[in-house]
């Protein structure tokens, strides 16, 4: 009898833990439920962040003033509003599409050396299933 007493007693003990672990995420914090107003606001901020970085951006794959430079300066403004948007929700505002902004980042660092910067976005926007601004 007493063994089974045992038993259970683990059971539950692991039920418990098992429980209490599903409870929190990797980090050990709990997520954040961002209200959609509260995306919009992150994404308004991380987009000048981004913008004002790609302003002050001095290519490294390409020449200053090219068509190059162009396309790297637009892989860099995606790679800093990802890294932006992903240190300020993680994953919690869906909206924001991360894995989009960082589809486009590497897409545009990997054509650096085309030479039409509308081509390359057009090929980027497919790539990453982005919508056409056009």
């Amino acid at each position: 009898m007493t063994g089974k007493i045992f038993i259970r007693a683990a059971i539950l003990l692991l039920f418990l833990l098992v429980m209490a672990c599903g409870d929190s995420d990797s980090s050990g914090e709990t997520s954040h439920d961002f209200t959609t107003e509260e995306c919009w606001d992150i994404s308004n901020s991380c987009k000048d962040t981004a913008e004002s970085a790609s302003d002050e951006y001095q290519c490294e794959l390409s020449e200053q003033g090219s068509i190059g430079c162009v396309i790297e300066t637009a892989g860099y403004y995606h790679q800093t509003y990802y890294h932006c948007a992903e240190k300020e929700v993680g994953n919690d505002c869906a909206m924001l599409e991360l894995s989009q902004n960082k589809c486009l980042a590497e897409c545009f660092e990997g054509h650096v050396n085309e030479d039409s910067y509308q081509e390359t976005e057009q090929t980027c926007f497919e790539l990453c299933g982005v919508q056409s601004e056009y």
